[in-house]
C-alpha cells in the first residue's frame, strides 16, 4: 500500500509539474532578455529592481551558475513575499528542462510557505507559471504578472 502511494504521489507531481510549465510554441527565436527586461520596467513601473545574478541563482532556487547562459532576473521589494522575475536563457536544452524544474520546486514553496498567512502571496503564487521557449526559462512572481507574461510572450512569435 505504501509503495502504491508513493507511486501515485509521483505520478501526481509529474502532472502537477506539467500543467504548470507553459511552452510558446516557437522555440527558435533568439530574444534579448535584457531589452524584455527594460521593457518590464518601463511598463510596470518598477523603481529599485534588484539584479539577481548567475552567482546567486544557486541559493536562492538551487540552480548552477553553469547551466544559465545569461539572465535578466530580478527582484522588486512588496509585501511580504517581494516580487521575483526569472528571465534565464539557458547553456543547453537540458539546463533549460533542469531551470524550470527548480522553478517550478520554489513556486511549490512560495505557496507552501503562503498558505497559512498570506492569502496575496498564495493567490499570485498559485497564478504563476513557469515558461519555457527553447533555451529561455522565466517566471513572472508578480502581481502584475499578466502584463508581465504579455511583454515576454510577444517577444516570442
Amino acid at each position: 500500500m505504501k509503495k502504491f502511494t508513493a507511486i501515485l504521489m509521483a505520478a501526481l507531481m509529474l502532472i502537477s509539474f506539467a500543467s504548470c510549465t507553459k511552452s510558446p510554441t516557437n522555440t527558435n527565436v533568439n530574444v534579448d532578455l535584457d531589452a524584455i527586461k527594460a521593457e518590464l520596467i518601463e511598463k510596470t513601473g518598477v523603481t529599485e529592481p534588484i539584479e539577481i545574478g548567475r552567482e546567486e541563482f544557486y541559493s536562492l532556487y538551487g540552480i548552477e551558475a553553469d547551466k544559465v547562459k545569461h539572465s535578466a532576473s530580478y527582484l522588486v521589494s512588496t509585501e511580504i513575499f517581494p516580487d521575483e522575475i526569472m528571465m534565464v536563457e539557458a547553456s543547453d536544452d537540458d539546463a533549460a528542462k533542469l531551470i524550470a524544474e527548480k522553478l517550478q520546486l520554489h513556486l511549490e514553496d512560495l505557496k507552501s510557505q503562503a498558505t497559512d498567512y498570506d492569502a496575496k502571496g498564495l493567490a499570485i503564487a498559485e497564478a504563476t507559471q513557469v515558461h519555457i521557449n527553447g533555451r529561455y526559462v522565466a517566471m513572472f512572481f508578480s502581481q502584475q504578472r499578466e502584463t508581465m507574461e504579455e511583454i515576454y510572450l510577444s517577444h516570442f512569435e
